[in-house]
C-alpha cells in the first residue's frame, strides 16, 4: 500500500457522512484527533460520532476489512434510526455495503 488515503462518502437515504480511511494507524490517529484513545493498533475498525461514521483499514486486506467494517457502519445507521436489522431488509443492507465497500476500493486501487 502507498500513501495514506480518505475521503467522504455521503449516505443521502440516512442523511449521513461516511468518513474513511486507509492506510498507517498513526496518521488515522491524529487526522481524527484520537491520539488519548486506548487503542493503539488496528486491522480495521468502526467509529460512530455524532454527525458521521469512520471506517479505517491498514490497507492489508482491503477486499475483506472494508466490507466488514462498511457492515458495522450500516448497522449502527440502520440502529440510530430505528430501522430493524434483519432478514426483511436483506436488500437494502447488500446495497449498501456494495455501493460504499466498491467507492472506497475503487479509490484506493
Amino acid at each position: 500500500m502507498g500513501a495514506n488515503k480518505h475521503g467522504t462518502i455521503k449516505i443521502n437515504a440516512f442523511e449521513t457522512t461516511i468518513k474513511w480511511f486507509v492506510g498507517d494507524f498513526k496518521d488515522f490517529i491524529k487526522k481524527y484527533k484520537l491520539e488519548d484513545w486506548e487503542l493503539k493498533e488496528s486491522i480495521g475498525l468502526t467509529l460512530v460520532c455524532r454527525r458521521y461514521y469512520i471506517i479505517y483499514s491498514d490497507g492489508t486486506d482491503n477486499n475483506n476489512t472494508i466490507p466488514h467494517e462498511a457492515i458495522h457502519a450500516i448497522a449502527r445507521m440502520a440502529e440510530h434510526r430505528g430501522i430493524l436489522f434483519d432478514i426483511t431488509n436483506h436488500e437494502m443492507i447488500a446495497y449498501l455495503v456494495g455501493y460504499i465497500s466498491g467507492i472506497i476500493l475503487n479509490k484506493v486501487k
